[in-house]
């Protein structure tokens, strides 16, 4: 082999060797980078979750001490939760038996056409927490 040739080859040589260090300082320094955004990711994920933990506990105890009738339903009508004065104004509890409230809004859809409303406005008056007007609908018919 030449002199010539073993220069060039040695010159690439170098050249790969200063490209290869010079992507592993950029990988290094992506790394370092990536550690510390999921260090900071990780406290705010463990902030996060200790104010969710906060705030359902005060939901949960506005949702037990609400003077109220309080209805959480699906959009299909079924009652996936609700409050004593729900149980106790509703007669249902869905401990016992599942309960949809269509079946108390459907029935009476020939009056609730005649004003201009259609179940889903019961549905979402008693989304909004307007029991009381939902029940004197309900039962004004």
């Amino acid at each position: 082999m030449s002199q010539a040739k073993i220069d060039i080859l040695q010159r690439a040589l170098e050249r790969e060797k200063a490209a290869r260090k010079s992507a592993e300082e950029i990988l290094d320094e992506k790394s370092r980078h990536l550690y510390f955004l999921s260090e900071k990711l990780k406290k705010t994920n463990l902030k996060l979750a200790g104010l969710l933990d906060e705030k359902s506990s005060q939901l949960q105890g506005v949702f037990k001490n609400i003077n109220d009738a309080y209805l959480v339903i699906d959009l299909s009508g079924n009652v996936l939760k609700m409050n004593d004065i729900a149980v106790d104004l509703f007669g249902y509890d869905i401990k016992k038996e599942k309960f949809n409230v269509t079946n108390l809004i459907y029935h009476k859809m020939s009056l609730c056409c005649s004003f201009g409303l259609n179940a889903w406005a019961y549905v979402c008056i008693a989304l909004l927490g307007c029991v009381c007007v939902w029940v004197f609908c309900l039962h004004s018919f």
